[in-house]
């Protein structure tokens, strides 16, 4: 049972204490378990933070406003509307937050031969990412704030600068298998990896239900959420020389 601590500072945020628990248990030399739990964060860039705030006047066609309740459907009692759109930085960032799991067994029933399972998961809180006028709008319960209003309740602008948005939770499965023999007056060796991911998923707040499934969905953070992913090999070594082939397989994906 191996517990660390981490502790960072940073200005401007103060200190995260984040620990880390692994536990390998190995009854025999042909047999181990393994697990690990751990919490981590990052950091919003400077550029996150700190870029000027600009304001430009919406330029889009047949913006409702999306307090009147018509779905982004322009009405004669919901006209369209031309707010001003807040970009750049946000000064008042925070950090994102992670909890990670992990467990798994690996077996070597002989010197030749080995193989792992293991079960990952990865939960992020309050990501930092920036959200379309679109989304806010559809989004309006859970983003009220960044509609700025006059004390008429008239749309002036809207903050489409960063924020910490969010929930995403990930899980997955990674198989290894490695061995090699004497053979051909040399040794062959070969090995596979293959990661599965079993589950993708996230939110915009908190107290908001998941959205569908993003295994093999492109999402706004560029993660791809590729389902099966795999690398293999075959060697051969013989004195000084040695020669390989190597294979790699990525699964397909929806884009935008």
């Amino acid at each position: 049972l191996n517990p660390t601590v981490r502790l960072d500072e940073y200005t401007g945020f103060g200190r995260t204490t984040n620990p880390k628990v692994s536990l390998r248990y190995a009854p025999s030399d042909k047999f181990l378990v393994r697990s690990t739990y751990s919490t981590g964060f990052r950091v919003p860039t400077f550029k996150q933070m700190f870029d000027p705030t600009t304001r430009t006047t919406y330029a889009g066609n047949d913006f409702p406003d999306p307090a009147l309740g018509t779905n982004g459907v322009i009405t004669p009692t919901a006209p369209a509307v031309k707010p001003d759109i807040l970009g750049g930085g946000k000064a008042d960032l925070q950090p994102e937050d992670a909890v990670m799991y992990s467990a798994g067994v690996v077996f070597a029933p002989n010197k030749h031969i080995s193989g792992n399972i293991d079960w990952w998961s990865v939960e992020r809180d309050g990501q930092v990412q920036i959200l379309s006028l679109t989304q806010l709008a559809r989004n309006y319960d859970l983003f009220k704030d960044r509609f700025l209003r006059d004390t008429a309740g008239n749309l002036l602008a809207v903050d489409t600068r960063w924020l910490n948005s969010g929930e995403t939770v990930t899980k997955g499965l990674e198989f290894g298998l490695r061995g090699d023999t004497d053979a051909l007056k040399g040794k062959i060796s070969g090995g596979f990896d293959l990661s599965y991911l079993l589950e993708k998923k996230s939110r915009l707040l908190a107290n908001a239900p998941f959205g569908a499934s993003e295994v093999g969905q492109w999402t706004r953070s560029g993660d791809l959420g590729i389902r099966i992913k795999h690398t293999a090999f075959i060697s051969y070594r013989k004195g000084n020389w040695t020669g390989m082939v190597h294979q790699i397989y990525r699964g397909g994906y929806v884009d935008q």
